[in-house]
């Protein structure tokens, strides 16, 4: 759909037509629509000195994208804004992550940092009003919430009984977890899976299956697996090199959007004396996640 290589962080319309991602150059980001059909795109929310967007998700009806963002030594927020454009709005404060909703387009779930060593499940109406917490987890147990210019959605199952969402246990033993809780009585069924960071994104294909972004192993890259309901087995889905990122699913389940993530490194070096630098070692693509550092050996 792109081709920039700063493009990240999409989400589907329910239709499936449009695609909402954020594109981010120079150190900011702003948000666009792009039309699958024909790939025009439009600006909807511009981009601010200082301001992150961190992800955003495109209502039931199709009307509104429900955007997080988040300035400098601020806590995210929760702004809507018209399809096409307009003036934004605030809707919640102190947010944690993207929302999900409800299959009949009434309700949103998110998470809630509350303290440092609380995280929160929370319910609340179509416009940020009547929040009601559904489970509450305490350290060592977490919901993951804002990590590095993205964040995290629960997922509600068709059938609106359930909720998911990507949480973590810490400790000695830390691994990533999917959390299961029941609407009605915030009942929790957890599933442990991976190493520390689980993934990017999970979704319901199914009221018995699942769709996740997730790591098996540290050095892996993140792939596309399938978790079966309610007894969470895995299945791969994709075995490559890519890293495939936060997939988001149109409303009847038959197609998704996913970034991919393709990043490619090399080593420069430079005298202790001048500003000129030099490409020691070639630029080499990345199979894994991103993070590295170097030391001189002699």
């Amino acid at each position: 759909l792109t081709t920039s290589g700063t493009a990240g962080l999409p989400a589907i319309s329910p239709d499936g037509n449009y695609v909402v991602y954020v594109e981010s150059t120079g150190g900011q980001a702003n948000l666009r629509v792009r039309q699958v059909a024909t790939g025009s795109n439009v600006e909807i929310v511009a981009a601010e000195p200082g301001v992150s967007i961190l992800g955003a998700t495109v209502t039931p009806d199709g009307s509104f994208v429900n955007y997080v963002k988040q300035a400098l030594q601020q806590s995210p927020e929760l702004w809507q804004i018209a399809f096409l454009g307009g003036s934004p709005r605030r809707l919640l404060s102190g947010i944690a992550g993207r929302v999900g909703f409800s299959p009949d387009g009434r309700q949103m779930a998110f998470a809630r940092a509350t303290a440092p060593a609380q995280s929160e499940l929370v319910i609340a109406s179509i416009d940020g009003s009547n929040e009601r917490v559904v489970v509450s987890r305490q350290r060592p147990l977490g919901f993951l919430t804002v990590a590095v210019n993205q964040s995290f959605a629960p997922a509600w199952s068709p059938s609106g009984a359930t909720i998911a969402a990507i949480g973590a246990r810490g400790g000695e033993k830390a691994t990533g977890q999917v959390v299961f809780v029941d609407v009605k009585t915030g009942a929790e069924q957890t599933v442990d899976v991976g190493p520390p960071l689980l993934g990017t994104g999970l979704t319901w294909l199914d009221e018995r299956t699942l769709l996740l972004s997730m790591l098996d192993r540290s050095s892996a890259p993140l792939q596309l697996w399938l978790m079966s309901y309610p007894d969470g087995g895995l299945r791969r889905l994709t075995n490559d090199t890519n890293q495939y990122v936060g997939p988001s699913l149109t409303s009847d389940r038959s197609r998704l959007v996913v970034a991919r993530s393709e990043a490619s490194f090399s080593i420069w070096t430079s005298d202790t004396t001048g500003d000129q630098w030099t490409q020691t070692v070639p630029a080499t693509p990345a199979k894994g996640p991103i993070g590295f550092r170097m030391g001189w050996m002699g």
